[in-house]
């Protein structure tokens, strides 16, 4: 930031605190308040404290804000049979309905009152039940959209049939959710999408031209050839060679909708083709909130459940598994895999936002019988892993850009901080 700059005070909203530092939404927060950083402004955290993803206070690391000012407020966030009944009868829609709050409005209210920032950053659409409050005060409001989430909800429905009562019921709430997204782009004074393609999507639904930039999420520096041999021969050591067979994985927290519609899939569909093979792999699941009996005594499957360290349950992959065919935004979990060398099979869907090229930089798989293609080649030419790992890296730092999209952001900001 330049002399004739000065700083500007954000303040993050987001409906959960952001933590445990796992899954994407709560990384994508930290790491806008990294950028924001980064350029010189000052952040400050309002968060909701969810039942569903409640936070106790002595769980919470002393250095979880790293200095950042955050303010918490507790709601009951329950899904309800009876709430998800009435919500047939009301304008919103109960997908975010349940984070609207006496309470929170007070604490905004007064939070905003106490700090005066300059703008406030909207992470996620069931903040933006708040942007009528917003608009009472002298603030830029910037809306970070982690999902296109109609698009979500409007998957889901498509993938009951008509008859089933979820087909209907899903089918509201994705119009419900769309007029509500719609009305939160028009309201605010920009967006940040986390991907080029929700970017579009996002500017299409605006009734009014307003700026959508993309800012999406990057890891830490990636590690050198020579630290990635390094790293995967260690977690060699500790994986042994107990199975010969390919080692697929598949990381996730398992409450969000398209990583469970995805887990199930694969073990209702792709899991059966394992039996073709030999020697067979072996499929480990791991993630947060996993439902009980998930995976549970199927053959070649190994329940991890919650996992303390991400990163080594995947470098003890041969494979990271994406069967994902709901969903938008972009898939973390994915973009780190390849940042530590861990090649991908996935949907199209899974590698969204990647820019990254099918058998070239991964192995594309829409269905099972392209997952038994893709594992019958990669087993009959493991040094196909080899190239995929190396190619998908090099696509990757090209596609993502960091320097170019923080000086977008930089410069989307210059408005407010020219003297």
């Amino acid at each position: 930031m330049d002399a004739a700059s000065t700083s500007l005070k954000v303040l993050q909203v987001y409906n959960r605190i952001p933590y445990p530092l796992r899954d994407g939404g709560v990384k994508a927060v930290h790491h806008m308040a990294t950028c924001l950083e980064q350029l010189g402004h000052k952040v400050r955290w309002f968060c909701m404290n969810p039942t569903r993803n409640r936070v106790e206070a002595s769980e919470l690391p002393s250095d979880l804000a790293q200095g950042r000012r955050m303010q918490t407020v507790d709601l009951r966030s329950d899904i309800s049979v009876f709430g998800a009944l009435l919500s047939l009868f009301q304008r919103k829609p109960y997908h975010l309905s349940r984070f609207e709050q006496d309470e929170v409005s007070r604490k905004l209210r007064q939070t905003l009152d106490e700090d005066q920032p300059d703008i406030v950053l909207v992470e996620g659409l069931a903040a933006a039940l708040y942007l009528p409050l917003l608009r009472l005060y002298p603030v830029r409001v910037f809306y970070r959209a982690h999902n296109v989430e109609s698009e979500i909800l409007r998957q889901k429905a498509r993938s009951y049939p008509r008859w089933h009562p979820l087909f209907w019921w899903l089918g509201l709430e994705y119009r419900k959710v769309l007029a509500f997204e719609k009305k939160t782009l028009n309201q605010s004074d920009a967006v940040l999408a986390i991907s080029a393609e929700d970017a579009v999507t996002l500017s299409k639904m605006q009734s009014s031209p307003k700026p959508v930039m993309t800012l999406g999420y990057w890891p830490p520096n990636p590690l050198t050839q020579k630290d990635l041999a390094s790293f995967h021969n260690n977690i060699q050591e500790l994986r042994g060679s107990d199975h010969p067979g390919l080692r697929l994985g598949f990381i996730g927290t398992l409450d969000w909708l398209p990583n469970l519609d995805a887990v199930q899939w694969f073990l209702e569909d792709w899991l059966p083709q394992f039996r073709t093979i030999h020697p067979s792999p072996t499929f480990h699941l791991a993630g947060r909130k996993m439902p009980s009996g998930l995976g549970a005594d199927l053959p070649g499957v190994v329940v991890h459940g919650e996992v303390e360290d991400a990163s080594a349950f995947m470098a003890q992959c041969d494979l990271l598994i994406m069967p994902l065919r709901m969903g938008s935004g972009l898939k973390i979990k994915a973009l780190e895999a390849i940042w530590l060398g861990i090649p991908l099979l996935s949907t199209t869907l899974g590698v969204q936002g990647l820019g990254l090229r099918p058998r070239l930089d991964y192995w594309p798989a829409e269905n099972p019988a392209d997952f038994l293609e893709g594992l019958q080649r990669l087993h009959a030419e493991p040094e196909l892993l080899d190239q995929m790992r190396q190619n998908a890296l090099q696509t990757l730092k090209n596609h993502l850009q960091p320097d170019l999209q923080l000086k977008s952001l930089s410069d989307l900001l210059q408005p407010l901080t020219s003297a």
